[in-house]
């Protein structure tokens, strides 16, 4: 009798000290879940059906072919040129380009040196590549990227995208971002879009499970890099961010032109991947190639073109949930293939009241039956429920 009392207090106890351990949920349960997480998309990853997506690698080929990276940024600009010619629906550049191109004559003619053998005015009539990289810009889709800092900056750049909200406020429950860094001011004016491109790892171990879409940091929000190139795809002026009906500070989920992801409630996507598949990329080798463009154009034609860095030593590389190492502009790529086939991870608010229900159900029933039975096989089936 006395050990049936002693297991049912024992299961009473154990019951309140994991209804405790959900309650304060250590970051030890998040890693747990984390892990849950990834095991289920290693079972079951996302098909891949086509999708208008592509990425242009500046990859190994490229920087064989075309010299190291940087570029010189009249090339970008033929890049950006060519693009279009093809028939991109946006063209997105997972790159900063926040200094001058120092190639440009005009930049090298500021070097004492080359003053000094030059009989001209300093920059007088001699190209600018970033001037032409601006003019090319400026008459096609382009997105360009803005980056967030952890700590204050000087004024950043404002999103081009407008915005409406439905709900409750949202904005207090955004990632925020104490500072921005975007690129050249002409480039800036330039492009159609402007999108924030990190890729948010804190307290995931370096996997990439979710991507935040939109950040807060100033009045209004400021758009994720994959959520400005739907935007500029579609020709769309306004993001209509839906709220919570009743609380403040969280997201449900984000509307841009015909399309709606559902999100988390502080505005990320989590992102469901698929293996990664080599039929996403084309070398921008083969872009800057005029012998090769009329071949390319079935690849380029009405899709979302990425541009990024995919050659391992320019040191862009992100883990997958499925555990392989991605560029990071395959990560943005890949969440605009599933936003664009509809695959979307949710977990219901509710599901957190529903697991501690469970936990609390579980543990009295363990705490009755271990009254009946053994007591220690019963406790350890409790510990396995979480």
């Amino acid at each position: 009798m006395k050990r049936h009392i002693f297991g049912i207090l024992l299961g009473l106890l154990a019951c309140l000290g994991l209804i405790s351990l959900r309650l304060s949920d250590p970051p030890v349960m998040a890693s747990l879940r984390a892990s849950g997480f990834d095991t289920l998309q290693r079972l079951w990853p996302r098909a891949s059906p086509p999708q208008p997506v592509r990425v242009v690698a500046i990859d190994e080929a490229a920087l064989a072919k075309l010299g190291q990276w940087p570029w010189p940024r009249d090339r970008l600009a033929t890049l950006v040129e060519n693009l279009t010619s093809l028939g991109a629906q946006a063209i997105v550049f997972d790159i900063l380009f926040a200094e001058p191109d120092r190639s440009s004559p005009s930049q090298l003619v500021q070097d004492p040196a080359v003053k000094a053998m030059l009989s001209t005015q300093p920059g007088q009539d001699l190209p600018d590549h970033d001037k032409a990289f601006a003019a090319a810009i400026a008459k096609a889709p382009v997105v360009l990227a803005a980056s967030a800092l952890p700590a204050a900056s000087a004024t950043g750049p404002q999103p081009k995208a407008g915005f409406a909200v439905t709900g409750q406020e949202v904005q207090t429950g955004l990632p925020v971002m104490e500072g921005l860094v975007g690129n050249l001011p002409a480039l800036d004016a330039a492009a159609r879009g402007l999108g924030v491109i990190n890729i948010d790892l804190a307290g995931n171990g370096g996997v990439v499970r979710a991507l935040p879409l939109l950040w807060r940091g100033g009045e209004k929000p400021f758009p994720s890099l994959a959520l400005e190139a739907l935007r500029v795809a579609q020709g769309q002026q306004t993001v209509v961010v839906n709220g919570s009906p009743t609380l403040a500070g969280a997201v449900n989920s984000i509307r841009v032109g015909q399309i709606e992801i559902p999100t988390a409630e502080q505005g990320a996507l989590a992102v469901y991947y698929h293996h990664d598949d080599p039929n996403l990329y084309v070398s921008a080798a083969q872009l800057l190639d005029p012998s090769q463009l009329a071949s390319l154009r079935p690849l380029i034609e009405g899709h979302i073109v990425l541009v990024g860095a995919t050659a391992t030593g320019l040191l862009d590389t992100r883990v997958s949930s499925l555990g392989e190492s991605l560029p990071g502009v395959a990560v943005h790529a890949q969440a605009l293939e599933q936003v664009l086939s509809g695959q979307f991870l949710s977990r219901p608010e509710w599901v957190a009241d529903f697991e501690m229900v469970l936990v609390a159900a579980a543990g009295l029933a363990f705490s009755i039956l271990a009254g009946l039975w053994r007591p220690l096989p019963l406790i350890g089936a409790l510990l396995a429920t979480l």
